[in-house]
């Protein structure tokens, strides 16, 4: 597992970042997320486009970004996470005080396309609340 400190923080595109958590891909996973993914559909670029991860193939088709809106969440509640071909990104926030209890949980996965470096993946919170995803693509020419 990789993990960059929440408290980390440096600049991208003149916002500041506030570096999230990454776990590795892994082949193993929770009963839930394995549901998540087992039932769910192939690659259809149409839905990849129209997703609320709001995909980005950088101009030169190295790069891949995703965006979430992670507002309400820290960095250290927040996991990302590949199962297969299936990016998670899961939050959970917990507050309790005198008078009440709430929970809190994000839960979003989204198939991604073949030929990702699934090995560089990156994520970080930026300071609108946003949780920006970076994931190399191996064969740049495909996606120009």
């Amino acid at each position: 597992d990789r993990s960059a400190s929440h408290a980390d923080v440096t600049e991208y595109n003149n916002q500041l970042i506030r570096q999230g958590p990454i776990t590795v891909p892994k082949r193993a996973g929770s009963l839930m997320d394995m549901d998540c993914c087992r039932y769910s559909s192939p690659f259809n670029i149409a839905d990849f486009i129209q997703s609320k991860f709001h995909p980005m193939f950088t101009a030169n088709g190295k790069k891949l970004t995703l965006k979430v809106d992670t507002r309400g969440y820290e960095p250290d509640e927040l996991t990302v996470r590949l199962l297969d071909d299936n990016l998670l990104v899961q939050g959970r926030k917990k507050t309790s005080s005198i008078k009440h209890n709430e929970n809190k949980q994000l839960n979003e996965s989204i198939r991604l396309p073949y030929g990702i470096n699934r090995y560089n993946v990156t994520s970080q919170v930026i300071d609108d609340g946003m949780l920006l995803i970076e994931i190399p693509l191996m064969n740049s020419s495909m996606y120009r």
